[in-house]
């Protein structure tokens, strides 16, 4: 972050150059090209720059003014090739830079297949047959002006698409790749990786490698430098196929199990449990250091294959059936065996899982269902009888009580076959009636409900001993009222109608001349005239 800092192999001093005399963070130098002699590309955090050493000035490069974006764009990597091009990558995409015209080629010009965003330029290099070679974010970038493009990423048997350095080699042409903790190698011939699984210890860093003049490469980390001679990582073609060495039940070594003359276990059969069903395995394989990995997949549970680094697999509940176990080793180069082995493994039911206690489970679900359904209906038949009988003791009850009214002998009052208890309903009802005798919305509902008797009744009692209906009295004791009213001058007819509960004093006047006769006003008049 403090520009370009030069050493005095000489005197052992450094002196240091700002790249722009803006903030310091602006400083930041991330990639050095050295194109001629005392002349070097920048590639700063914020552009492409150049720094002659003899003057110590640093100043903005010409193609900036012809492609902008490479002022703005962090530049990641320079590299010149053989036919004097600069390769410039930045934090999305990379460009071409020709020496001879100055034109500039994007990555859209280049690869147009890849979208250059998020395509973050880690090392650019150029193998021996002058194929341009770019480690990205994305994967890794082949090159050629002769041949269409190659993106290789895990598609391929990267480990991840994030390839931090490349080195080419060794004497074959072959190139050495490191993604993460990884190192693979790419042969070029036939365009596959293998995954060298030997652990390095250290996290590699983007763009931190090199070829040494001893032949050995070097590459940079986090914990320091991982050297090895490409020569002496050779690969491993043998891969050999496990073997399945036992099987554990619910925590304990039981089931039939069945070996074939190896010793391998072929088929496993046992009674269903409720706790883990674990399977053991190996491989015999002197040349894997012990990093084999290994695929299994269970058939008739899922369809799907397990990646796994341990020697056992584990399977929880497992329904009675048939199922085939199946399994793959890979040794530690990455490379698969030939085919699979398989093991049979049979859940025998216990007695309740069986298809006889199930057929019986469903009959004693069935007889008791039905029975439930008998009960039910015998307390319907009980509840019916029992509602019956209530409503016969109700119908004796009520011939009980008209059976006592008429032997409680015939006492007259005004009125024929009136009866002494008949006066005191009627005085009862008459007292109702005069106490709500202003309420227009006076029924008979409450006229029964405040004689605490239904209406059925009410409606008999009112009959029986008026010889009409409930409405019918009501409005007779209005009518008594009113004519009471309208002999007194203290009350208009609007005042009376209102008082004797009507609603309007014409409504008043239609109905008491329907039933007096006459018209509440010719009423008064005929009492005057019977008083003169």
């Amino acid at each position: 972050m403090g520009g370009i800092m030069r050493l005095n192999p000489g005197n052992y001093q450094v002196r240091g150059f700002a790249i722009n005399n803006r903030a310091p963070i602006k400083n930041g130098c991330y990639s050095l090209l050295e194109t001629e002699y005392g002349r070097w590309l920048v590639g700063a955090l914020e552009g492409l720059y150049l720094f002659d050493v003899a003057r110590g000035l640093v100043s903005q490069h010409p193609a900036v003014t012809k492609e902008p974006e490479l002022g703005k764009r962090l530049i990641t990597a320079l590299f010149k090739d053989r036919a004097e091009r600069i390769w410039i990558g930045t934090d999305e995409g990379f460009y071409r830079l020709s020496s001879q015209d100055e034109t500039i080629q994007t990555q859209a010009d280049l690869f147009p297949s890849v979208e250059r965003t998020g395509f973050y330029v880690h090392q650019i290099m150029q193998d021996s047959d002058g194929r341009i070679w770019i480690a990205s974010s994305k994967g890794l970038l082949e090159y050629s002006d002769i041949s269409e493009p190659r993106l290789y990423t895990i598609e391929d048997g990267l480990p991840d698409n994030n390839v931090r350095a490349v080195l080419g080699g060794g004497g074959n042409g072959d190139l050495w790749i490191c993604s993460g903790r990884i190192l693979c190698w790419l042969n070029v011939g036939t365009r596959t990786v293998t995954v060298i699984n030997r652990p390095t210890g250290n996290e590699f860093a983007e763009g931190a490698a090199i070829v040494g003049s001893n032949g050995l490469f070097y590459f940079g980390g986090l914990g320091g430098l991982t050297c090895f001679n490409p020569n002496d990582m050779y690969s491993n073609p043998f891969s050999p196929k496990p073997y399945f060495s036992s099987v554990d039940f619910d925590g304990r070594s039981r089931g039939d199990m069945v070996r074939n003359e190896n010793g391998a276990c072929v088929s496993v059969s046992a009674s269903a449990i409720k706790g883990p069903l674990v399977v053991h395995w190996s491989v015999v394989n002197p040349l894997s250091y012990g990093a084999n990995i290994f695929y299994f997949r269970l058939d008739g549970l899922d369809d799907k294959w397990h990646k796994t680094e341990s020697r056992q697999a584990t399977f929880m509940n497992l329904a009675p059936g048939n199922y085939i176990l199946q399994l793959r080793c890979a040794n530690n180069e990455g490379i698969l065996c030939n085919g699979s082995v398989s093991m049979a493994v049979h859940i025998i039911p216990r007695w309740w899982q069986s298809r006889i206690f199930r057929a019986l489970l469903i009959l004693f679900s069935i007889i008791i269902f039905c029975f439930a359904l008998t009960l039910v209906a015998s307390l319907l038949r009980t509840k019916m009888k029992l509602h019956t009988r209530d409503a016969e003791v109700r119908r004796l009850e009520d011939d009980l009580e008209k059976t006592r009214e008429l032997i409680s002998g015939q006492i007259r009052d005004g009125l024929p076959g009136v009866t002494a208890s008949d006066g005191d309903f009627l005085h009862r009802a008459r007292q109702i009636v005069e106490a709500n005798i202003d309420n227009e919305a006076f029924c008979s509902d409450d006229f029964a409900a405040q004689m605490y008797i239904s209406r059925s009744k009410l409606y008999a009692r009112i009959h029986e001993t008026t010889g009409g209906t409930v409405s019918d009295y009501i409005r007779k004791i209005r009518f008594e009222r009113a004519c009471t009213l309208l002999s007194d001058d203290r009350y208009s007819i609007s005042e009376i109608s209102a008082m004797v509960g009507f609603s309007s004093p014409s409504y008043f006047a239609t109905s008491f001349k329907k039933h007096m006769g006459c018209l509440p006003k010719e009423y008064g008049k005929r009492g005057d005239d019977a008083a003169s």
